[in-house]
């Protein structure tokens, strides 16, 4: 979300997964004054040391508020990480990379996913990143393991269903406030904003120059409303419509775009000889296993897992996979290995707090919707 809820966090919530229905999550907010700009605190600088396999990555962490209205309180260490420009005769200047999900990890991105920046991208620019505020190494998100287990389907058919899901996320919300601290309350789009913004101080840029892929593009287009005159060049792909102010038109938005990926996975089977399921009515073998994974006949593989199967691959998109998966699954062989991303072992940049993992009863929520 943009703004803060007394109630609810979108960050936290897409994050861990939990429903979002009859929640009111604000995805349009006020924007921040010049004069509460000018006199938000500077952010410390940033100290730069080599990590990564190659050897050429820089990772540090930056001191910053975790209430913005309340810049002489409590503080956190925000993870960066950073590649410098290949050819420094040709630099423009740095590259600020705003990551998806909400819950992606912009440290990863930099440290071992560069190559999604082009080669001319790598030579003229310094490429840095983040982990946002609550996810990964800055100072992450932490829910009891049991809660998350206890999570009921997001398929709801009945107002007791419904009823179901709302006490469950004030459970939840209960238990990863109780083991996260006041962070899980401010793990908003709109102090993410100002943590970008808090990039670009430290690293003695006067104007951003910002990617942002999927969730990444909400955190552009707050940035250039809330701080117009500080933008230099903006580029934002695979964009979520800032537009949309609560949560049923914002969830309606982004199945309408899941359906017409759907549509086109079903266009390019009719039309691949080698696709694992040309020749046959894809939607009806689709339909088939959504109504035996409702039925329990796909064992270990729940109706909404296997939406979310077919969710993650058109994400490439990766037809062929997903046609394969499907024919698989129709035949009755084994489930799919592909499903939703889970938390993985990450570096740790100097100063920053690491992701528990292994037997640890609490978790780190995990990826989002992008």
């Amino acid at each position: 979300m943009l703004r803060k809820n007394g109630r609810t966090a979108w960050t936290a919530a897409a994050a861990a997964g939990l429903a979002l229905a009859g929640v009111g999550v604000g995805l349009g907010g006020p924007t921040a004054s010049a004069a509460a700009a000018e006199t938000a605190p500077a952010p410390s600088r940033i100290t730069w040391t080599t990590c990564g396999d190659d050897g050429k990555a820089q990772c540090g962490a930056l001191t910053l508020p975790v209430d913005w209205d309340d810049p002489d309180g409590p503080t956190f260490e925000l993870a960066v990480a950073r590649r410098t420009a290949l050819d420094p005769d040709a630099r423009i200047g740095t590259l600020v990379f705003g990551p998806g999900g909400p819950g992606d990890s912009g440290v990863d991105s930099v440290v071992d996913g560069i190559g999604r920046f082009s080669a001319d991208v790598q030579r003229r620019f310094d490429i840095v990143s983040f982990d946002p505020r609550g996810v990964g190494a800055s100072a992450p998100i932490r829910c009891s393991t049991e809660v998350l287990r206890a999570r009921p389907s997001p398929i709801m058919t009945s107002g007791a269903d419904f009823a179901e899901t709302l006490a469950y996320n004030a459970r939840a919300r209960e238990d990863c406030t109780e083991h996260s601290g006041a962070i899980y309350d401010n793990a908003d789009t709109a102090s993410t904003v100002k943590d970008v913004d808090a990039i670009r101080e430290a690293l003695g840029e006067s104007q951003l120059t910002f990617h942002g892929s999927s969730y990444g593009t909400l955190l552009g287009e707050q940035y250039a409303e809330t701080y117009p005159r500080r933008v230099r060049a903006m580029v934002l792909e695979s964009v979520v419509d800032h537009s949309q102010r609560d949560a049923r038109s914002f969830l309606m938005s982004q199945a309408g775009t899941a359906q017409d990926s759907f549509d086109e996975f079903v266009k390019w089977c009719d039309r691949t000889s080698d696709c694992a399921l040309h020749g046959r009515d894809v939607r009806a073998v689709w339909q088939d296993l959504r109504e035996r994974a409702r039925r329990g006949d796909l064992p270990g593989l729940s109706e909404t897992a296997l939406v979310h199967v077919a969710f993650r691959a058109l994400y490439g998109p990766d037809y062929r996979e997903l046609a394969q998966t499907i024919a698989d699954l129709d035949a009755g062989k084994e489930r799919p290995r592909t499903g939703p991303r889970t938390a993985r072992p990450r570096r740790t940049p100097s100063r920053a707090s690491s992701a528990r993992t292994g037997a640890s009863p609490y978790a780190t929520t995990g990826n989002g919707s992008g």
